[in-house]
C-alpha cells in the first residue's frame, strides 16, 4: 500500500529523477557522438557505445526508483538503494573505462549524492 510522500522522500525522488535526466542526456550524447564528446576520452568508439548503454540502463533504474519514491511505493526503499549503488558503482567503472582514471572529483561526488539519497530514503522508512 502506498504511503504518503514525506519531504525527505520528495527530495530523494527529485534527486533520483535528476540523475536519470542528466545521466540520460550524457548517455545519449555519448551514443551519438562517441569519443568526440570529450578530448580526454581514451576509450574506443565501440567501448564508448557500450559504456553509454550502461549509463542509460543506470539512468532507467534511477528514473523507476524516483517515480516509485514520488508515488510512495513500498518498493521505493529497495529501488532507491539499488539505484544509488548502481549509480555510484557504475560511475566509477564508466569513468575508468572512458577516461583511464576513476576521476575522484566525479566519483566522490557521485558517492556523496548517492549517500544523501539513501539517507533521505532511510528517514522515510
Amino acid at each position: 500500500m502506498p504511503q504518503r510522500a514525506t519531504t525527505p522522500m520528495i527530495i530523494a525522488a527529485v534527486m533520483l529523477v535528476l540523475i536519470a535526466i542528466l545521466g540520460g542526456w550524457a548517455g545519449v550524447t555519448l551514443l551519438r557522438k562517441g569519443p568526440r564528446v570529450d578530448d580526454e576520452i581514451v576509450a574506443s568508439a565501440s567501448t564508448v557505445k557500450i559504456t553509454a548503454i550502461g549509463i542509460l540502463l543506470t539512468c532507467t533504474l534511477a528514473l523507476v526508483a524516483g517515480i516509485a519514491t514520488f508515488a510512495g511505493s513500498p518498493h521505493a526503499w529497495p529501488l532507491g538503494l539499488a539505484a544509488c549503488a548502481v549509480f555510484a558503482g557504475y560511475g566509477f567503472v564508466a569513468n575508468y573505462v572512458l577516461f583511464g582514471s576513476w576521476r575522484p572529483e566525479h566519483t566522490l561526488t557521485n558517492v556523496v549524492v548517492a549517500a544523501l539519497i539513501v539517507w533521505l530514503l532511510s528517514r522515510s522508512r
